[in-house]
């Protein structure tokens, strides 16, 4: 009973402690959740990221990510991700010093003082690491496309996947290192020079190193070093005719390089085993003349300390002997022995292409040789005139005349050629004539600006206006002259009337060779003007050539009238020719 007493004491005044302190307002908090997603696998080294949601959104949120080995020990991911506006969340990282394998990754809140901290469910991911690769792995020559001693220095190229390569060569102690240069970012590549290699098996490798985030590998390459491939060459020509030597070079044909080129060459007939020529490659010869039929010639190559020693076969095929001329015959298939200019004279021609020897004969047509000539072996060309008179100046019977020329080579091989000439006795006889037209019987006519043509056929004249000089007035006259051998002057004439101005008031005729003839008439094609001018009536004269002033036996005229009043009262042509007869 007594022992009760003190513990109700207690309880009475603790209870009344409570009753006389001030009531206190209790605060609640948000509960939040959050959750996070990212990739199923992520590759060791490479930045990776999650993403967090917290809901609800909480502006200025603070994050951190944990990353754990067996999903109940955690360790700190980085440092916190915090958000302005309350969104998702990124972050996470995978270094390094990650384990390959599963790991789990989890997002905590740590709550404020309005909302409720939460930790998300644990996100599982599996960590891998990169294999690497060597993709290409080759060594060349940058000069060359082949690798012989004493080249230039040799490439060595790689790329790789997943790491550097590095370059190392197989020596009987292992792998000596070759410095490498920095891989090349664009394309990702390695390359290395080393010194030019010997004869032989090279074995070299390129090989990626393990790192934190890689797995390593290796390619190897076995470089084989010989001399150099080569065929002999044979230049110039495989055929001879008989009775001939035959000039001609032999080389030999390999790899591009830069090398120096040398040793010994022989040329040995394949039928007797005997040499008929050696020197130097690339040596020039002159092989005695052969036999008719074929011939094998072994050319040999002896070789040097880059490149192999060959031979090849070639066939010399020599054919019979032939008498190389050329533009053998005569200058022409007429002559005319009168002599007055006009084909008195033919030239019995040809050229030489060796040393040859000529005879010619001229024979009638009865078969009587009524000229020899004969021309000393030579080369080159060679030219005789043949006056068709007999050798004390008379003129031969007219008719056709065989030429024969023939023509011996050195080695008495013969060729001969026959044309045919006829003769005739007729004679050039010249002529004056006048082809006279009226002013009035144009051909053709044109104005510009305020230029006119009038025509008055009752006193057959043509009138010609040009007022200023912007303007113009023309008109045109062809005629047509007699047949001839031969043209020998030209000329246009008018009978006109008209006074002299500075500006080119002229007469001249076409040419021909200027403007080809057609049925247009066009000022720009005439030539050899002669100025209009004078208060009476005269004749002008514009003399021409035979041969571009004429079209067969077309001529035109024309009278260019740039500033005054000209009349044409006559018109005509002047020619000097010649006929056979």
């Amino acid at each position: 009973m007594y022992r009760l007493r003190p513990l109700l004491r207690r309880a009475i005044v603790l209870a009344c402690v409570v009753s006389i302190l001030p009531l206190a307002t209790v605060r609640a908090t948000t509960p939040t959740s959050l959750t996070i997603t990212g990739e199923a696998s992520v590759y060791r080294g490479p930045a990776t990221y999650f993403t967090a949601q917290l809901t609800p959104a909480v502006p200025g949120l603070l994050i951190w990510f944990d990353q754990s080995q067996d999903g109940v020990s955690w360790t700190l991911m980085g440092g916190d991700t915090t958000s302005s506006d309350g969104s998702a969340v990124q972050g996470g990282y995978v270094d390094g010093s990650v384990p390959v394998g599963t790991r789990y990754v989890r997002a905590r809140f740590g709550g404020t003082a309005d909302y409720e901290a939460s930790t998300s469910l644990s996100f599982t991911q599996e960590v891998l690491i990169h294999q690497s690769q060597i993709l290409t792995f080759l060594a060349r020559n940058p000069n060359w496309p082949a690798i012989l001693p004493e080249s230039e220095p040799v490439r060595l190229f790689a790329q790789a996947l997943y790491g550097a390569a590095q370059f190392e060569r197989q020596t009987a102690e292992g792998w000596d290192p070759i410095d490498t240069p920095p891989m090349q970012s664009d394309p990702p590549s390695t390359y290395a020079d080393i010194a030019a290699l010997g004869e032989g098996s090279h074995v070299f490798r390129a090989r990626i190193p393990d790192t934190d985030t890689s797995l390593g590998s290796s390619a190897t390459i076995t470089v084989d070093v010989s001399k150099g491939a080569t065929t002999p060459i044979w230049m110039g020509a495989l055929s001879a005719q008989s009775h001939h030597s035959l000039p001609g070079q032999v080389s030999v044909t390999g790899p591009i390089g830069g090398v120096q080129w040398d040793g010994a060459m022989t040329i040995k007939s394949v039928a007797t085993d005997t040499v008929l020529a050696s020197g130097d490659m690339g040596f020039e010869f002159t092989l005695p003349a052969m036999s008719l039929g074929t011939h094998d010639l072994l050319v040999s190559y002896a070789g040097n300390a880059n490149y192999l020693p060959s031979s090849k076969t070639f066939t010399v095929t020599v054919v019979p002997d032939i008498v190389e001329a050329s533009n053998v015959g005569v200058s022409a298939t007429s002559i005319y022995p009168y002599v007055d200019g006009y084909k008195d004279t033919i030239k019995i021609r040809g050229t030489r292409n060796e040393p040859i020897s000529v005879g010619i004969r001229v024979y009638n047509s009865s078969g009587t040789t009524v000229r020899t000539a004969s021309i000393a072996r030579a080369t080159g060309g060679y030219s005789y005139t043949w006056n068709g008179k007999t050798s004390t100046g008379a003129i031969l019977a007219s008719g056709t005349y065989k030429v024969v020329q023939t023509l011996t080579d050195a080695f008495g091989t013969v060729k001969k050629y026959t044309n045919y000439v006829s003769l005739s006795r007729k004679r050039l006889y010249y002529h004056t004539a006048y082809v006279t037209k009226l002013g009035s019987s144009l051909t053709a006519k044109g104005t510009d600006g305020s230029g006119k043509v009038l025509v008055s056929t009752t006193y057959g004249y043509a009138k010609l206006y040009a007022p200023n000089l912007s303007s113009w007035a023309g008109v045109g006259y062809q005629f047509t002259i007699p047949s001839a051998t031969v043209y020998k002057s030209i000329s246009f004439q008018a009978y006109v009337k008209g006074v002299f101005y500075t500006a080119p008031n002229a007469i001249g005729l076409q040419n021909f060779s200027i403007c080809p003839y057609s049925s247009t008439w066009n000022e720009g094609c005439f030539d050899h003007w002669r100025g209009l001018g004078g208060w009476s009536v005269y004749w002008v004269s514009a003399p021409g050539s035979p041969t571009y002033n004429r079209y067969g036996r077309t001529v035109r005229g024309i009278a260019s009238v740039h500033l005054g009043t000209f009349y044409i009262y006559k018109a005509r042509v002047k020619v000097y020719y010649a006929t056979l007869g």
